[in-house]
C-alpha cells in the first residue's frame, strides 16, 4: 500500500478511537503514538509523443472509451468530470464543466466546487454529436452505462484504456512483484496521465493564468469566482494551443 493510503487508513480508525475516548470509553486513543508515514512523492508518469500518436491511431473496441481518454487529453477533464458530462454542458466550441460524477457520490460538484469552461475541439463535438445518436436512452449523459440512471463506470474507462495501452506496447504489470520495469505501473500512467498531458503540452503556449482556469487549479493569487466575460477571449488563446499541439496526436 502506498504512505498516502496508510495514513488515511490511520485517520479512519483514529476518529472512533477519538470519540471512544471523549466519552471515557478508553483510557487512551492508541493511533495517535502511530506516527504518519512520509507522504508518497511518486511522479506522474506522461506518454511519449510518438506512444500518443501510435494510442490514438490504434483500433479501439469502444469508441466511447476513445472519445473520453480524447476529451481528458483535449480538454484537461478530470476521469470524475469526464463520467459526468452531459449534453447540457456541451456546446459547440466549449464544455461547462460544472461537475463531477462518482459511483458513491453520484454527481456532484468539481473538485474545488467551482464551474469552468474549456476548449472544445471541433472534432470532439462532432464526436459526441454521434454518440448522442448512438446513445440507447436517448438521456443527457455523454457516456451512458447499461443502466439508463447512471452513466459509464470508472473503472469501466479505465480498464478499457489500460488495455489499450498494453496494445501499444505499454503493459499491465498486474500483480506481478516486483513490478516489470517499462510496465505502466513502473511508469506510474494512469488515465489521469491525459490530464497531466494537458498541462504540459500547453504550458508555455498560453498564460499561465489561462492555464489555470483550464485545468480547474487554483491558487492563493486566483479569487473565488471567475470573470465570465473574458470566456471568449481565454478560449480563443486556449484553442490555438490545443489545434497546434495537441489535435496532431489525435485528429
Amino acid at each position: 500500500m502506498s504512505n498516502t493510503s496508510c495514513n488515511a487508513l490511520l485517520c479512519t480508525l483514529g476518529k472512533p478511537l477519538s470519540e471512544a475516548l471523549r466519552l471515557g470509553m478508553i483510557r487512551d486513543n492508541p493511533i495517535q503514538r502511530v506516527p504518519k508515514l512520509q507522504k508518497d512523492n511518486v511522479v506522474k508518469g506522461l506518454l511519449t509523443s510518438l506512444e500518443i500518436k501510435s494510442l490514438f491511431n490504434s483500433k479501439w473496441d469502444n469508441d466511447r472509451i476513445k472519445i473520453a481518454a480524447m476529451i481528458s487529453l483535449a480538454c484537461g477533464l478530470r476521469l470524475g468530470e469526464v463520467i459526468g458530462l452531459r449534453h447540457s454542458m456541451i456546446e459547440s466550441d466549449r464544455i461547462v464543466v460544472s461537475g463531477s460524477y462518482s459511483k458513491k457520490e453520484g454527481l456532484k460538484s468539481t473538485k474545488n466546487g467551482k464551474t469552468r469552461v474549456v476548449f472544445l475541439p471541433k472534432v470532439l463535438y462532432l464526436a459526441i454529436c454521434k454518440l448522442k445518436k448512438l446513445n440507447p436512452y436517448k438521456n443527457d449523459w455523454v457516456f451512458w452505462s447499461e443502466k439508463e440512471a447512471v452513466p459509464i463506470h470508472g473503472k469501466t474507462i479505465e480498464t478499457a484504456f489500460y488495455a489499450q495501452l498494453g496494445i501499444i506496447g505499454i503493459k499491465d504489470a498486474g500483480a506481478k512483484r516486483p513490478v516489470p520495469m517499462g510496465s505502466r505501473q513502473a511508469r506510474n500512467i494512469t488515465f489521469h496521465s491525459l490530464r497531466h498531458l494537458y498541462n504540459t503540452l500547453l504550458r508555455g503556449t498560453i498564460s499561465d493564468e489561462n492555464l489555470r482556469e483550464s485545468t480547474g487549479h487554483l491558487t492563493k493569487s486566483m479569487t473565488d469566482h471567475y470573470d465570465h466575460a473574458d470566456h471568449d477571449i481565454r478560449l480563443k488563446e486556449t484553442a490555438m494551443a490545443v489545434e497546434a499541439r495537441i489535435l496532431p496526436f489525435i485528429a
